[in-house]
């Protein structure tokens, strides 16, 4: 996983798979990353995970800014409130493994 300008660590729920993710902090988004957005283009499920490399997030409050390139995916929601940094990249490792 990588975290775009922020340093990031598992814990809370996550904390179970820390041996397993490794985190990478980074200032470009590579060729087949995935930035999870909450205005991405894409829906998460719509996403072909064989073409993904490297999934990408932003901190807690500001994300990854809209002026970076990178494909970008979103998670649907049936409510206005916003996912935790946690719960989407939850979200997505699910994703990942089904």
């Amino acid at each position: 996983m990588l975290t775009y300008q922020c340093s990031g660590r598992i814990d809370g729920s996550l904390y179970g798979a820390q041996d397993d993710v490794e985190i990478v902090e980074v200032d470009s988004i590579p060729p087949n990353a995935v930035i999870l957005d909450q205005h991405g283009d894409t829906r998460i499920e719509d996403l072909d995970w064989l073409e993904v490399r490297e999934l990408v997030v932003g901190g807690e409050t500001a994300g990854v800014p809209s002026s970076v390139r990178g494909r970008r995916v979103r998670i649907e929601q049936d409510h206005r409130l916003e996912l935790t940094v946690e719960a989407a990249l939850s979200i997505a490792l699910y994703r990942i493994g089904t």
